[in-house]
């Protein structure tokens, strides 16, 4: 009897080890997964009278079969004001900085330069750790009332994108000492690139959760555009979008006349709803 308890109870403790795991397991994408997945590889290019013009970050071509450039992005915001900034840095040292606010200008601020390659290696290798992949709020008061800077952090290595946080994310205090520092000398770095000139907004997407997917089915002032697979290989802003969940990208004159007639369609507000394959996606249009 004494050896069937010992082992019922390395059973159950086995059992509760592997919830545990899983349970805190980072969120993991697979690009290849997704139709049409090729990829190719993009730089910034300095523009005329000082300033810059950007192309979009690292990600997916119509034709092109080229392995997509690691990546980390990050965003942030404040409960209790309404700055928000995000940071694209890739793994050649392309950087995106933008800088805008919940409730005013979405972007006041764009930034594109290149980051010293040093700082390139060393932030992507801490970000894919497991202490800020698994960061967790270890606050007990309201977030709602937290005076911290929150911050999501999503990295892609390898063609597969590991994210931390959905939502708000995590206080940045809550994150290790070493990702702390780096994020710091990042956003110096940010700060001394030159400003951006053609950019007309940002895109980018979320998965739809099972309530926002009803509330949006059930009101008729709003619609989802279902796209199918060859629309959705043929539109690469889209494509990327939804490949690289929470990934901004730089939209241009030819394309803004385009995601204003999604937004049309969907009845939307600088937003817009889209149906591939059964999955259901929310994308929102930062401009100024």
């Amino acid at each position: 009897m004494k050896k069937i308890f010992l082992i019922s109870s390395l059973v159950i403790i086995f059992v509760g080890l592997v919830f545990v795991v899983m349970r805190n397991r980072p969120t993991v994408n697979d690009v290849d997964s997704f139709p049409g997945a090729n990829k190719t590889e993009s730089t910034t290019t300095n523009g005329t009278n000082g300033a810059v013009k950007i192309k979009p970050p690292s990600g997916v071509a119509n034709k092109q079969s080229v392995k997509t450039p690691d990546a980390l992005w990050i965003s942030t915001s404040f409960f209790q004001k309404s700055d928000e900034l995000y940071f694209d840095l890739d793994v050649s040292g392309n950087l995106i900085a933008k800088k805008g606010t919940k409730y005013g200008k979405e972007i006041a601020e764009i930034r594109v330069g290149s980051a010293p390659q040093e700082l390139v290696e060393k932030i992507l290798k801490v970000a894919n750790a497991r202490g800020v992949l698994n960061a967790k709020d270890t606050g007990t008061g309201e977030p709602l009332f937290s005076q911290s800077e929150w911050v999501r952090v999503s990295v892609m290595l390898d063609g597969k994108i590991k994210s931390s946080q959905a939502g708000y994310g995590v206080p940045i205090e809550d994150f290790p000492v070493d990702f702390q520092d780096l994020f710091k000398e990042l956003k110096s770095v940010a700060e001394k690139q030159p400003i951006a000139s053609d950019t007309k907004g940002f895109l980018f997407a979320e998965l739809a959760g099972e309530q926002q997917v009803q509330f949006i089915k059930n009101d008729p002032k709003l619609e989802f555009i279902t796209f199918s697979e060859n629309d959705f290989n043929a539109d690469p802003i889209i494509r990327n979008a939804v490949q690289m969940l929470g990934r901004q990208f730089p939209v241009y004159n030819e394309e803004l006349q385009k995601i204003e007639g999604y937004i049309k369609l969907s009845k939307g507000t600088k937003a817009f709803f889209i149906n591939v394959s059964g999955k259901y996606y929310y994308f929102r249009l930062l401009s100024e």
